[in-house]
């Protein structure tokens, strides 16, 4: 079976359909792991759509860890897709999300609700900056800003693992361990 994605009934720009159709075709296991999908060209022509296109697609499919392109081979569905292919896509998700992540991977330093423990406070401390017991916290104290915390928890954390929370780390043909977004 050739997989072409349905990408009219979903909004924003053609190439995230086409990656949020594929990881969502993962999730249901209409693909499955290791399964081979078009080429560029091949999908660009069932789409009508230019081959550009299909390239930032599959570009932004790899990135995220759902394919895995072979020289010579083709484009497959990456063999360790189980957890990411359930990730929301990027600029998405919930609160519920967020919590299960800071459940599994932050807790264990910071504490259950934020308030502090071997990695420090997260939560409290507005309108400390400006007094001798500052408190520096995400919110309206420290890091004012999401993005900015977004960022430095990506790339800082956790603790003993830095970068150990970007989206995916797979392995080189060497065996050594590679992350595709520190690529960029």
């Amino acid at each position: 079976m050739e997989w072409i994605p349905t990408i009219t009934e979903r909004s924003g720009p053609v190439y995230i359909r086409i990656v949020d159709v594929l990881s969502a075709d993962i999730a249901s296991g209409r693909l499955t792991r290791g399964q081979q999908l078009p080429t560029h060209r091949a999908l660009a022509r069932a789409l009508d759509i230019d081959l550009t296109t299909v390239t930032r697609a599959y570009s932004e499919a790899r990135r995220r860890g759902l394919i895995d392109a072979r020289v010579g081979r083709g484009t497959f569905v990456s063999e360790t897709t189980a957890r990411v292919a359930t990730d929301p896509p990027l600029g998405s998700g919930t609160v519920n999300h967020g919590r299960e992540i800071f459940d599994q991977q932050c807790a264990a330093c910071h504490g259950a609700r934020g308030e502090g423990s071997v990695g420090g406070r997260l939560v409290g401390g507005q309108g400390t900056l400006a007094t001798p017991n500052r408190v520096r916290t995400v919110g309206s104290s420290y890091w004012p800003y999401a993005t900015t915390s977004f960022d430095y928890i990506r790339r800082a954390m956790s603790q003993n693992a830095p970068h150990g929370l970007l989206r995916k780390k797979q392995k080189t043909p060497t065996g050594s361990v590679s992350n595709p977004a520190s690529q960029r």
